[in-house]
This record gives C-alpha cells, sequence and structure tokens, in this order.
C-alpha cells in the first residue's frame, strides 16, 4: 500500500470513528424522581385531613423521619435531558397526631448545571 492509501485510510477511520461517539451521546433521556406534585392536588389539600386522605391525595411521602414522624416530605426533581435543568419542588406536611396541622409548600426551583453556583440559592436551604 502506498503512503497516500495509508492516510486516506487512517482519515476515514476516525471521521466514522469521531461519528459513532457522537451517535452515541446525542440524545438524553427525561428523568423524573420522587413524587409527582400537581397544583390541583396540593390545592385539594386541607388542615384537618387525616392522613389517609392526604395519602390518597398525593401518595405515600418520599421521606418519613423516624424521628420526626408527624413531618411528611414530598419531593419532584424533573431533569430534561435536552438542557440538563433539574427542576425541583419540595413539600412539606406536618401532622398533630392523626391530623394534617401544617402545610409548607416551597417554590419551584429550576436548577441549571450548566451556570455557576450561587451563594444566595443554597440548594441545601429548606423549601
Amino acid at each position: 500500500m502506498s503512503i497516500r492509501r495509508i492516510r486516506i485510510f487512517l482519515i476515514l477511520i476516525v471521521v466514522v470513528l469521531g461519528s459513532a461517539v457522537q451517535g452515541c451521546s446525542g440524545y438524553r433521556i427525561d428523568i423524573q424522581q420522587g413524587n409527582v406534585l400537581e397544583d390541583d392536588d396540593l390545592a385539594r389539600l386541607k388542615v384537618g385531613m387525616s392522613k389517609e386522605q392526604v395519602m390518597f391525595v398525593l401518595g405515600s411521602p418520599l421521606l418519613t423521619d423516624p424521628f420526626h414522624q408527624s413531618r411528611w416530605d414530598y419531593v419532584h426533581m424533573f431533569t430534561e435531558g435536552s438542557t440538563g435543568i433539574t427542576t425541583r419542588r419540595h413539600v412539606m406536611l406536618e401532622f398533630e397526631g392523626d391530623t394534617l396541622a401544617r402545610i409548607e409548600v416551597g417554590d419551584e426551583q429550576a436548577l441549571d448545571p450548566r451556570s455557576p453556583p450561587d451563594a444566595t440559592h443554597n440548594s441545601n436551604a429548606g423549601g
């Protein structure tokens, strides 16, 4: 084989491999985690409801703290595959006995992995 044919062959291999690698990483799926928290469902929650009624509306809580059994946390996270932006929503419910006493709905937060961290928006803060 001549040097020219070897160069063409190597260029062809690089182009084919480059296309294959690019094709493997081009599509990312949407990822949904936790409890789906629809505004309509949250509007149905009322102070005074029983735990069973709350579970009927929202389902089982994502987090139950063994040290604070009167607190239920519902968390929903959705990561859009094409952008990587994660939307997070947190709802905290407190019970007195079997009765819903307090509802705390945090603002929906959009977390963009491409932007630098902002010290004013700590993701570990309640909400």
